[in-house]
């Protein structure tokens, strides 16, 4: 699979152009499919991170939705165990109201790449339709990653 825009090997070139800027200092912040491109990525290449704050973040099908499963379906890593030694911080912000990504996806990928969850309530998908121009408590949860 994947020769449109949202798949793997398309976002991968496009970081590929920047990788040898990610290093042991790097925080990286994804949302929706964003966090398991990451994931997926830094495995593939062996890279060390600071921190992955994850919001919304799955890395499995969608039942009954296979107009997403199959855009999805390059990004999703059969095994996420080696995860935690690449990445020193790890911290999945859900809700349980997400309208796209079921908890038990959200916790499962948490759980996955042993991070710290953070659940706040009537978050939903933390898009604009949720509400969500600014997020100050993903800002602050960076700062004090960074020790600022």
């Amino acid at each position: 699979m994947g020769g449109g825009i949202q798949c793997f090997d398309a976002w991968k070139k496009v970081l590929d152009k920047h990788k040898k800027l990610i290093n042991k200092d790097t925080i990286f912040v994804g949302r929706s499919i964003g966090p398991i491109f990451i994931v997926k990525y830094l495995l593939e290449n062996n890279l060390h991170i600071k921190a992955l704050f994850s919001v919304s973040g799955f890395n499995n099908f969608f039942s009954g939705h296979s107009e997403f499963d199959s855009v999805n379906e390059s990004f999703y890593v059969d095994d996420l165990s080696g995860f935690k030694k690449l990445c020193d911080t790890r911290i999945c912000i859900i809700s349980e109201n997400d309208p796209f990504v079921k908890l038990d996806y959200l916790n499962e990928f948490a759980h996955g790449i042993d991070a710290k969850i953070v659940n706040i309530k009537d978050g939903g998908h933390f898009n604009t339709a949720s509400g969500y121009t600014t997020f100050e408590r993903l800002l602050d949860l960076i700062k004090k990653t960074e020790g600022v």
